[in-house]
């Protein structure tokens, strides 16, 4: 099973490139973990409709077996996936497609997504995620401000070419600070939250012993325009990364060695009126700080 890379936003000279470049692998999973409203054991049934988002997606009844993280009382629960392949990363399911299911409620609540390669987990590794689910639930927050809570992560990783595998010699690298910073919806009605990177909505503060390290996450403008697209939808209980530009954030390399405490600031102001949407979250949220123990060493010696 192949993992897909996080979307980065560097295809175009007029779009937003990011001083941290998005996208490292080994958020992948955590990342999936914590959006997934469902991990469950499951049965894919037959198509029974379709419907069009942009492009055309199949919905079928998926059967479920057991379930690790959402309602624990679900037995059956609507799934939506392409309906047909039309890119490398496509994914389409036959009736009788059975497994270990990443799913994310839709913002309607009607059905679940299951349309990412990394939905699909093998049966095999069911206990693994169990404890991962387990370890994420222990995962500090920052402070509720108006229905929100929002968090920041962070490691140190070797310094990867656009496809996120790193090669042998990047392997032996010095490595780089990565962040990735989540938002949860800690309310109790969906709500909408403007995550344009254009208004670069995450501050970073950074510092060692006492010392501030400049982070910037936005280091161009991004020229796009603002379409009702980049309003993200947050059902209660969601978590969904934010910051605009999708993935994680791989940092420029620290000044120097040390113990790292970084805190995470976001910020939205746009209220949607102009798209007639309801529910807009505006104001301004603080993450948890989180320690990184940064080192320039070598990711692996190098062998001679």
């Amino acid at each position: 099973m192949r993992a897909t890379p996080f979307v980065i936003a560097l295809a175009l000279s007029l779009e937003f490139i990011p001083t941290a470049r998005a996208g490292w692998l080994a958020y992948a999973m955590e990342t999936r973990l914590l959006e997934a409203d469902m991990v469950a054991v499951g049965t894919v049934g037959k198509v029974k409709s379709t419907f069009k988002r942009g492009r055309d997606y199949a919905l079928a009844e998926m059967q479920i077996e057991d379930v690790l993280k959402g309602d624990k009382d679900a037995k059956t629960v609507d799934v939506a996936f392409a309906a047909k392949s039309l890119i490398e990363s496509d994914q389409v399911y036959k009736a009788g497609t059975h497994g270990l299911w990443l799913m994310r409620l839709d913002c309607g609540g009607e059905f679940y997504w299951i349309d990412q390669p990394l939905d699909l987990q093998e049966m095999a590794d069911k206990d693994k995620l169990a404890e991962s689910l387990e370890h994420l639930q222990e995962l500090e927050w920052g402070p509720e401000t108006n229905g929100v809570q929002l968090m920041v992560r962070g490691q140190s990783v070797p310094d990867t070419d656009r496809d996120m595998v790193p090669s042998k010699k990047q392997l032996r690298g010095p490595l780089l600070p990565a962040l990735q910073v989540f938002m949860k919806n800690s309310g109790d009605h969906p709500i909408y939250v403007c995550d344009y990177a254009g208004d670069k909505p995450i501050k970073i503060a950074c510092a060692c012993d006492g010392r501030p390290e400049p982070v910037n996450m936005y280091a161009e403008t991004w020229h796009k325009p603002i379409n009702q697209g980049n309003f993200i939808c947050i059902r209660p209980g969601q978590v969904k990364p934010v910051g605009g530009a999708g993935g994680a954030y791989r940092m420029q390399r620290f000044s120097e060695p040390g113990a790292y405490e970084l805190t995470a600031t976001y910020t939205a102001a746009r209220d949607g009126k102009i798209y007639k949407l309801d529910n807009v979250w505006t104001g301004q949220v603080t993450s948890n700080t989180m320690k990184l123990n940064y080192s320039v060493k070598l990711a692996q010696p190098a062998k001679e």
